[in-house]
């Protein structure tokens, strides 16, 4: 009976089942012993055996009684069995529902981020800055607000300043370079100019400061800072479009390709991207940064020379400022030139940078003006290469 019932019928049942089939006088003794249902069997094979009574074989088909209740747990089993089904298939059903929905989802998603751009979409009507195409209606950005992007890149790019062993993040995506308030030890004012980080949140200005860089280039960069209260200086876009031009200067051809080929895997290896249109290749002579450079070495452009030459006799000292702004520019280029301009930078004294003052031209300052154009006529090279 143990076996049929595969452990399924609890053993008190099948004992008591067991015991009501055994002949009265057996089944009194076995009845008030507590011993496991196969040493009852044990004991009731011995007392048959001493003749203590004739005890009724026990049926080898299943009872009617033990039938019935088989009969009863199938049943119950079986409508567990499909009640467990109608339950996998209603969660199949919500799980293939929740996809459908989160891909309905998904698809208003894009479908609203091709009528808007990130910032509308992220911010509403508080995005400081847009991107275009976008159909939000008021997409504007107010001239007196600058935009400054967020740090969250995925690869960042840090040079360093060798003076003062300062980090820089180069960021692309900010309109302009900042440097942290905390890195200075002064009393600075709050200034109105109001600046934006990615996430829309405001960021507080305090002025800017002049900054001169080593980055290795051979020469240092002075560039404006933004004064504002961030944890890290940042290069923006700015300071790239004025300095982001990459020279290359070789002996011959097959150095040149070594050479490009070592630049481009850099690239590759930091996650540059140039613009093909905007490059130039195995060119004999570039115009760079205001300068001409070629084997020979640098020299002034010819178009900034000529602006120098048509240049009219200044009549303000605004206008002589500009003049000197161009000619200090190729100070380099012109022996003695703090000593030719001396009468001219005269008039500056104690005066502000754009003072209509008209000037008082002399025979001094008549030479001084004339000598210093014919200085810079001179196509002096003032560096060669090795």
């Amino acid at each position: 009976m143990q076996e049929l019932s595969e452990g399924l019928v609890d053993d008190a049942f099948l004992k008591n089942l067991w015991l009501n089939r055994l002949p009265v006088n057996i089944r009194t003794i076995l009845s008030i012993s507590s011993e496991s249902l196969s040493k009852l069997a044990e004991m009731a094979d011995r007392m048959h055996e001493y003749n203590l009574g004739e005890v009724s074989a026990v049926k080898a088909s299943k009872p009617e009684y033990c039938t019935s209740e088989l009969r009863e747990m199938k049943l119950q089993i079986s409508e567990l069995s499909k009640q467990v089904e109608t339950l996998n298939a209603r969660f199949a059903s919500l799980k293939a529902g929740k996809r459908h929905s989160r891909s309905r989802s998904e698809s208003r998603n894009r479908e609203r981020n091709n009528r808007l751009c990130f910032y509308h979409y992220k911010f509403g009507d508080r995005a400081h800055k847009c991107i275009k195409p976008c159909s939000f209606q008021n997409n504007g950005v107010k001239p007196s607000e600058i935009s400054v992007a967020s740090e969250t890149l995925s690869r960042r790019l840090y040079v360093q300043d060798r003076i003062t062993k300062t980090q820089f993040l180069v960021d692309t995506g900010s309109d302009v370079s900042c440097y942290p308030k905390s890195y200075l030890n002064e009393v600075l004012k709050l200034q109105g100019t109001t600046l934006f980080a990615e996430n829309g949140s405001h960021i507080k200005t305090f002025g800017s400061k002049l900054l001169s860089l080593d980055l290795g280039l051979q020469r240092k960069l002075q560039w404006p800072f933004v004064i504002a209260d961030i944890t890290k200086p940042i290069i923006g876009a700015d300071f790239l479009q004025q300095f982001d031009d990459i020279l290359v200067f070789s002996k011959d051809k097959t150095e040149h390709t070594q050479h490009l080929e070592q630049i481009f895997k850099r690239f590759v290896e930091f996650g540059i991207t140039i613009n093909e249109s905007k490059c130039e290749f195995g060119k004999p002579q570039v115009d760079f940064l205001g300068h001409t450079i070629n084997s020979e070495g640098i020299l002034p452009m010819s178009t900034k020379v000529k602006a120098i030459q048509e240049f009219s006799k200044p009549e303000t000292v605004s206008q002589l400022r500009s003049f000197l702004g161009m000619v200090n520019f190729y100070h380099r280029f012109i022996s003695k030139i703090s000593e030719i301009l001396a009468p001219l930078n005269a008039y500056l004294v104690g005066l502000k940078k754009r003072d209509k003052t008209k000037i008082k031209w002399n025979p001094e300052t008549d030479a001084s003006f004339d000598k210093i154009k014919v200085f810079s006529r001179r196509n002096v090279v003032i560096s060669s290469f090795d």
